[in-house]
């Protein structure tokens, strides 16, 4: 007899739930959708007057319309399509409250070749140029080859210290043989040669810039040269 009580509370419970959710189901289904909060985490390039514009010419609308009439995960792939949107996340509550929060791209290189100007983000993800806003940061021109593993090994050891990221302001690719850095002190060219061992020559350069150019003066040189194994060759002007 105890087993069957149990059971039959269990069975109970087990309704009772399905009701309530049932009837939650459907309250909800009935509510009008309201867009509750937009969240973006990088602002520079898009708002939230951006992202409504965006979604009206991409006919998403909250105005007037049921939850159920709503596809969250439709709404979520047109603002994944975004360039400029790395990760939308949608949810809705029980009263129609709609919340969304966007993980913006953030530029991290801008290249400008012949006559093409965009931005790549850490990952090399494309980003267009924004008359709303210009971002500072290490400009790429030349032959330049996204996928080239050596190329992201040397941007990121400029983007990721601090001396290099304010004292670096161009990356020219001749060819993957020939890399030429532009300063933002001194006016030198500074031929980095080809990709191989791009810690040590910037090591290199650190040394050079602190034990050489305060005795020797920014101006003295018009060409330092990193080509050589653990050496630097500089011409005077």
């Amino acid at each position: 007899m105890q087993v069957i009580h149990k059971t039959i509370k269990w069975l109970v419970l087990i309704l009772s739930v399905f009701v309530i959710l049932s009837f939650t189901n459907k309250s909800m289904n009935n509510q009008m959708a309201n867009l509750n909060s937009l969240e973006i985490d990088y602002k520079k390039f898009i708002d939230n007057n951006n992202v409504i514009k965006y979604l009206t010419k991409n006919n998403v609308s909250f105005d007037s319309v049921l939850i159920s009439d709503i596809n969250l995960v439709l709404i979520e792939e047109v603002l994944n399509k975004h360039p400029y949107i790395r990760r939308a996340e949608i949810y809705c509550d029980q009263t129609g409250n709609i919340n969304i929060l966007l993980n913006n791209r953030i530029p991290y290189v801008r290249v400008i070749k012949n006559s093409d100007d965009f931005y790549l983000d850490s990952n090399m993800i494309k980003l267009p140029v924004s008359g709303k806003y210009t971002e500072n940061v290490l400009i790429i021109t030349g032959k330049f080859v996204k996928s080239d593993k050596k190329v992201k090994k040397l941007i990121k050891l400029i983007n990721n210290n601090d001396f290099w990221r304010s004292q670096i302001t161009q990356i020219h690719f001749k060819d993957k043989r020939d890399v030429i850095l532009i300063t933002r002190v001194g006016d030198q060219i500074i031929e980095f040669g080809d990709l191989n061992n791009p810690k040590e020559k910037l090591d290199n350069l650190n040394i050079f810039y602190k034990k050489v150019m305060p005795v020797e003066g920014w101006q003295k040189y018009s060409k330092i040269s990193l080509k050589f194994n653990n050496q630097i060759v500089c011409t005077k002007k």
